[in-house]
This record gives C-alpha cells, sequence and structure tokens, in this order.
C-alpha cells in the first residue's frame, strides 16, 4: 500500500510515439511519490520516486511527521519526459525528470536535483507545493512561504510575518501575482506581489475569523476577487 496519501496532482503528456498520457501523482508518508500512467481510465503503468535522504539532521518528531507535497511543472523541452515538484523529508524542495517510457512492472526514480542553497530551505515541512509559469510556491510547517525559480531552482523571495501556520495557498493562474493564503491563526490573507509595486507587495487581511478556529483551505475563483476558505469545524464561506 501507498500508506496515508497527502497529495495529488494530474497532467496530461504527450510521448516520443505521439501518444498522449494521463498521468497521476500521488504523494504519500511512505517517503515516496508514486506516478500512475493511465489509458482509458486503466492503470498500465508505475514509477516510484524514492525520496532521498535529508541533509539536514531531522529531530524524532520530524521524522514522524514525513508530508510528501506534489506539483507538476512545465514540461522539459526533452520530451521523453515531465518535471514534477515534490517537496522532501527535511524542507527541501525536489525537482524530478519523470520518464515517459513506462514498461511492465514498477520502474524505480532515485535522483532529484533540490533546490537552495539548504540556507535557505524552509526549516521543517512542507504542505504546499504549487506552479505556474517558470515559478513555485511552497508553504511549510515553519510558517514561511517561498517562491522558486523552476528553471535556476533559486529562491526569489520569502516571507514569515504570518501569524499562524499555512495550511494552503491559491492563485489564479491569470493573475500568478495574486496569492490567498489559509493560515492556522483563524484567517485569510491575500498577498498582491506584483513587481510593479513601490513597495514590493501588497497586503491584506481577507477574513478574520473566529478564536480557536483554523482556516485549513483556500480558493482563488478565477479572474475574480472571490475567495473560498474551509474551516476545521465543517463551514465553508467565501
Amino acid at each position: 500500500g501507498l500508506g496515508e496519501i497527502t497529495s495529488l496532482s494530474w497532467t496530461s503528456a504527450r510521448t516520443e510515439d505521439g501518444e498522449t498520457l494521463d498521468m497521476l501523482a500521488v504523494g504519500s508518508r511512505e517517503k515516496r511519490v508514486s506516478v500512475w500512467a493511465l489509458e482509458d481510465g486503466k492503470l498500465i503503468a508505475t514509477h516510484a520516486l524514492h525520496l532521498p535522504k535529508p541533509n539536514a539532521t531531522l529531530s524524532e518528531a520530524q521524522r514522524g511527521r514525513v508530508w510528501v507535497a506534489v506539483s507538476w511543472a512545465e514540461p522539459f523541452e526533452d520530451e521523453s519526459a515531465c518535471r514534477l515538484i515534490s517537496s522532501g523529508q527535511g524542507g527541501e524542495l525536489l525537482s524530478w525528470k519523470v520518464p515517459l517510457n513506462f514498461g511492465e512492472g514498477v520502474m524505480d526514480v532515485n535522483e532529484a536535483k533540490a533546490f537552495g542553497p539548504r540556507s535557505v530551505a524552509h526549516a521543517r515541512t512542507v504542505f504546499t507545493v504549487i506552479t505556474a509559469e517558470d515559478k513555485c510556491w511552497s508553504t511549510s510547517l515553519d510558517r514561511k512561504v517561498a517562491c522558486w525559480d523552476l528553471d535556476t531552482h533559486e529562491q526569489i523571495w520569502s516571507f514569515t510575518a504570518l501569524g499562524g501556520y499555512v495550511y494552503d495557498l491559491a492563485i489564479d493562474k491569470e493573475d500568478p501575482f495574486a496569492v490567498a493564503m489559509a493560515c492556522g491563526d483563524g484567517t485569510v490573507h491575500g498577498w498582491d506581489l506584483s513587481p510593479t509595486l513601490s513597495g514590493g507587495m501588497g497586503e491584506s487581511l481577507l477574513w478574520k475569523g473566529l478564536p480557536n478556529t483554523k482556516v485549513t483551505c483556500v480558493a482563488r475563483k478565477a479572474q475574480s476577487d472571490i475567495v473560498a476558505f474551509g474551516l476545521e469545524d465543517g463551514r465553508v464561506g467565501c
């Protein structure tokens, strides 16, 4: 089995022989990412991406809190592989080159390129990874939201000024500089990261909840200012 599932991400890719494959990346607490190739809705083959050992020494609590987030990125120019971004075991981000040649059985993939350097990586578990064009965003238990360059694997910016853990974030793909965040202190924050802003960042408090209530997820409606959010007590608002 795959253990507890922590993240899912779909993509479609065209193989060298012209066929289109639907692929589902599955992150789990088993310290690996499974990539399933499907044809007509049926599983035809599987890749297993094994997370490398973390560079930093993890505490016992961190070792027991592995959370693998996954997101497909813009494909490589090389049509023989797709690009998948995942979190690692110790707060690092990893870029995988996932082969499009699926055979019988499970194909193991063991090599991944880490984003870095380590001094700017997340210090604790990464909860969320999302991608758009040549950028990647991540959230972590260290209360940091970071933006990364997918080509250079370098960090562009990060902020740690939120009042609680960041449980989720959402962007409008038509305006990737507009980010909404769900925080563990019961608030929803909006950031405008447009490079045209003279102050560097526009920040707003979109919603302030009740005491002792966590906002666990958030979704931004495309091409609008509407943001939906979910609470740990089962309520949904916008």
